[in-house]
């Protein structure tokens, strides 16, 4: 079997500094949690760009550029980013959070049993009445 990895290293090792692909591998550990906001689209000479996946993401990710440029230098024990750049980015759909239909529409197949029926039956308020029938229903799917 082929390590995917090893074959990227060797393909990249010939193009291009092995600064810029550390970088590559390490962003998440850069960046820390920003990297769920933001990827690296290319890098330059001594600048980065950044796709970013949401506007209000680029101001906060601009103010905190100085921060970010420190951060990569550090991890790469040499000041070769002097700048980053940032352009708006489509997210990855697998990134994409979707929610689950079954969360929305929940579909209730449930049947309640005599006893729970005929205390439901004694409740007077029909809102109330509806409303523990679902969570009964719920509970017990």
């Amino acid at each position: 079997m082929i390590d995917i990895s090893k074959l990227l290293n060797s393909c990249w090792q010939n193009k291009t500094s092995g600064w810029k692909l550390k970088i590559l591998n390490d962003w998440p550990q850069i960046v820390g949690n920003l990297h769920a906001h933001a990827r690296v689209e290319k890098i330059y000479d001594d600048a980065i760009l950044l796709g970013v996946y949401e506007t209000c993401w680029m101001q906060e990710l601009h103010l905190l550029s100085n921060i970010i440029i420190k951060k990569i230098n550090t991890h790469l024990d040499y000041p070769y980013i002097k700048q980053i750049r940032l352009k708006y980015v489509q997210k990855p759909e697998f990134l994409v959070k979707k929610p689950l239909d079954c969360l929305q529409n929940p579909k209730i197949s449930h049947n309640l049993s005599k006893k729970e029926q005929a205390a439901l039956n004694q409740i007077a308020d029909p809102e109330l009445r509806q409303a523990i029938e679902q969570f009964l229903k719920k509970v017990q799917a």
